[in-house]
């Protein structure tokens, strides 16, 4: 039969007290078969000691390098700036999860209308893989014949990705004036970021 022992420190002269909760119902507290220190609410823990997930562990930021300046589906242009953890793939402007959580995505864009025109740069995804549908939108309306506009809009979308392999993302550019376009540069004038806020 295995035993419990407990050992004092000669070092020491405290005197350590195992109290019992005011309780009616006996308890077991079983013992892992284990060494190790026991933790208790005042014990720091360093990060790199736990095994789980703590605070955001992946993060995934893209910029696009040069201006857009034709409707497209979907956007190929996406420059990596700087990732945390594993980061996205991405493929012919598809973008796919390193893991299953709460997502969110955002862009953020600079546009340039022109004239009564509309410029819609959107986040899409599926759950499928295929089937993409329009979650959120920046959006710029220019409502000035001959007039034209440069504003910063954003959009932002939380996405529930339950299966890597099936939940996918990608961004569109729309543009009903051939003189508008969307602004791309080195310090990011647009940009889509990616986030895992939690698990699913």
């Amino acid at each position: 039969m295995s035993k419990v022992a407990i050992q004092g420190n000669a070092s020491g002269t405290g005197t350590f007290t195992i109290a019992a909760p005011n309780s009616n119902t006996d308890r077991t507290l079983t013992l892992p078969d284990e060494a190790g220190t026991v933790l208790t609410s005042a014990s720091d823990i360093p990060s790199s000691q736990i095994t789980g997930s703590l605070g955001i562990t992946e993060a995934d930021y893209y910029h696009l390098p040069a201006n857009v300046t034709t409707t497209t589906n979907p956007l190929t242009t996406w420059a990596r700036q700087t990732s945390f953890g594993t980061g996205m793939t991405y493929s012919s402007g598809i973008f796919t999860f390193p893991s299953t959580g709460y997502w969110l995505i955002e862009v953020t864009a600079t546009h340039r209308s022109v004239s009564t025109g509309t410029n819609e740069l959107d986040i899409q995804v599926a759950t499928d893989g295929v089937s993409f549908t329009t979650k959120s939108r920046a959006l710029l309306e220019l409502n000035a014949t001959g007039g034209q506009g440069d504003v910063t809009t954003s959009a932002r979308y939380l996405f529930d990705v339950t299966d890597t392999s099936t939940h996918k993302a990608k961004t569109t550019f729309y543009r009903t004036s051939t003189s508008s376009i969307v602004f791309g540069n080195t310090v990011g004038a647009t940009t889509l970021t990616f986030t895992r806020l939690g698990d699913t």
